[in-house]
């Protein structure tokens, strides 16, 4: 609950680099994205749940999603808040390739899909 509690906190807060540190390179868009980067897998397994039988087997992917609901309360809102996450669990040796997938299919999706919106047009 880290991860989430973290983006949650830091939602609407802007960039966590600062303008001196940013060599003047503006963010055109920040993208919320949970994960949890792992030295080890070492001890992951994943449970399969059938009723009364359960089953253990050790995660051997180098990256998986974790599906979670999250409820809490916004202070600001006054209000119990309900979101839905997936949240990417990555292999610390992986994490360069993740990046690299992450601004190829998801960052370019992103602008395509900004690209046709009626403001933009």
């Amino acid at each position: 609950t880290q991860s989430l509690n973290a983006m949650i906190y830091y939602k609407n807060t802007g960039s966590i680099i600062s303008e001196e540190k940013s060599n003047g390179l503006q963010s055109l868009k920040i993208i919320n994205y949970p994960l949890i980067l792992c030295n080890s897998f070492d001890n992951f397994y994943k449970v399969i749940d059938l009723g009364k039988k359960k089953s253990y087997s050790k995660i051997t992917d180098k990256s998986f999603q974790l599906e979670v609901n999250y409820v809490y309360f916004d202070k600001l809102l006054k209000r119990d808040c309900d979101e839905y996450f997936l949240i990417d669990i990555i292999d610390f040796g992986e994490f360069k390739d993740f990046l690299n997938k992450l601004e190829t299919l998801e960052v370019t999706a992103i602008s395509e899909m900004e690209k046709n919106l009626p403001c933009h047009q």
